[in-house]
């Protein structure tokens, strides 16, 4: 733990003799601070005033051109105060300059070409500076300063703590490091209790299964019956012959690259569970019915391309005229004419 100080406890050469008192490794006094350096720096003095501007340096020589009459700000008021003038004459208006010219009898209209500047005269000297402001008094010297406990850290067991002690700005810090005792031993673990009996398994009940019963004997086979009459009945009469199927004619109008296309009459195809497809040179192909108008009586199929040996040329309606004659071309006997 730390010493029990307070602000006057100061050391003397007689500490052996506080048997109180724990001993400390060293002893400081504290000193008063020190008082503020100088009072405030008095202002600093004006500054001095500038000295005359230097005179303005001579004028140039004078240029080469006309000497001007006058200067007006435009042509209106100009010519309103001198509508005529004399041979020589010459005044600027704005930035032009205009002359009298007495071979047309009117101002002639020149561009004013400025002339060069003058040089500037030098610049007057700077005014001295100002005095500097006097020094202010010394402040007072500062009282003296009491110490105050910092902060105390807690140790380990059987390491060190440290604390802190401060005096008031400007002063001093004083930093302790303070031993800690060892850790206690710590305490014997208390026996075990015994574990109790552990309670007895009840018996399990007897698993009795019934005798299988003998299997019976089988029974004698019956003797075989006598054969029966065979008797064949009559014949029935022949069954009416099935309604052939329809059959019409059709034409391959396009191809593409795996199908041909034919037109045909839509009541040839209708309801028909399969369509096949005569060629003219007597080849057969199966055909799908893709669909068909029954109002206009046409119906579009599909056969494999490889089936295909011409396509038709489709005409358009367009090119017909009233009275022209027209063909019909089919097969309604069948195929055999």
């Amino acid at each position: 733990m730390l010493p029990n100080w307070n602000q006057n406890d100061c050391c003397d050469n007689d500490h052996n003799q506080r048997p109180n008192r724990p001993k400390v490794i060293f002893c400081l006094c504290p000193t008063g601070a020190t008082g503020i350096t100088g009072g405030i720096t008095g202002p600093t003095g004006a500054t001095g005033a500038t000295g005359p501007t230097g005179a303005t340096g001579a004028t140039g020589p004078a240029g080469s051109g006309l000497t001007t009459l006058g200067y007006f700000p435009d042509f209106a008021s100009f010519i309103a105060a001198h509508p005529t003038g004399n041979p020589g004459d010459s005044y600027v208006v704005g930035g032009t300059l205009y002359m009298w010219d007495a071979a047309t009898a009117s101002w002639a209209a020149t561009p004013i070409v400025p002339g060069p500047t003058g040089p500037t005269g030098p610049t007057g000297a700077t005014g001295a500076t100002g005095a500097s402001g006097a020094t202010g008094a010394t402040g007072a010297t500062g009282a003296s300063p009491n110490l105050t406990i910092g902060t105390v850290s807690t140790g380990t067991p059987g390491g060190t703590a440290s604390a802190s002690i401060t005096g008031i700005s400007p002063n001093f810090v004083l930093n302790l490091t303070i031993p800690q005792g060892p850790t206690g031993a710590s305490g014997t673990a208390g026996a075990t209790g015994a574990t109790g009996p552990t309670g007895a398994t009840g018996a399990t009940g007897p698993s009795v299964t019934g005798p299988t019963g003998p299997t019976g004997a089988s029974g004698v086979t019956g003797p075989t019956g006598a054969t029966g009459l065979s008797v064949t009945g009559p014949t029935g009469p022949t069954g009416a012959t099935g309604a052939s199927g329809t059959a019409g004619s059709a034409f391959v109008y396009k191809t593409d690259d795996n199908y041909g296309y034919l037109l045909t009459n839509h009541h040839v195809v209708d309801g028909a569970d399969k369509v096949t497809v005569t060629m003219s040179d007597d080849k057969e192909a199966e055909a799908t019915v893709l669909g068909g108008d029954e109002y206009l009586d046409l119906a579009v199929l599909r056969i494999d391309k490889s089936n295909v040996s011409m396509v038709a040329n489709i005409g358009t309606s367009e090119d017909m005229k009233l009275g022209d004659t027209i063909f019909t071309i089919g097969t309604p006997m069948g195929e055999e004419y």
